[in-house]
Formats: structure tokens, sequence, C-alpha cells
């Protein structure tokens, strides 16, 4: 299953070219999304790139601020996060935002 715009996408329904959807609530979409941002920051090495617009980064309770970014820091596996805005051209465009 992938997600796409608040819901799950099934690809084994072979009648539609995006599989069948399925509507999420709130209370089961954010846990479901928090689990996976944790998996991936816990699993992370070396530097880490990010590209968030400006809303994730001043929503105290997104996802990036709750779970991906503590996470990030604590795993000490990751050596550098990197902030890259939405027009960077290249990875040297980002600007380092941990350690600082």
């Amino acid at each position: 299953m992938h997600k796409a715009y608040g819901t799950w996408i099934n690809p084994t329904n072979k009648d539609s070219p995006f599989g069948t959807t399925v509507p999420l609530d709130r209370n089961v979409e954010v846990p479901i999304w928090d689990a996976l941002s944790h998996a991936m920051a816990v699993a992370a090495k070396g530097t880490v790139y990010v590209m968030n617009g400006p809303a994730a980064a001043a929503k105290m309770h997104s996802t990036w601020n709750r779970i991906e970014l503590p996470a990030l820091k604590a795993n000490h596996a990751v050596t550098s996060i990197v902030e890259l805005s939405t027009n960077a051209a290249k990875l040297t465009d980002g600007k380092v935002i941990w350690p600082v």
C-alpha cells in the first residue's frame, strides 16, 4: 500500500490504475506516519538531507518537529542534518541545521 493525498492506495486492484483507495481518519493516519517517520530517522546514517517547506518547520506539532528531528538528533550514526530549500539545485545548496 502507498500513501497519496490522505488515502491508502492498494496496488493489488488490477481493475484500476491506482488500485483501490481507502480514506483514512486522521486518528489512524497520524500514528502510522509517526511510526514510519521514526523508523526512517533511527535507521539514518551519516549526513541526512531534509526538504521541508516553511510550514513544517514552523509548526511545533508537525511530524518533523515532534518525531523526525528529535530522533535524528538522538541517532549517534547521524553526523549532520542539512536542510534543502524546495528550489535547491544541488545538495551543496543546503544549510546545516545540526549540529550548530
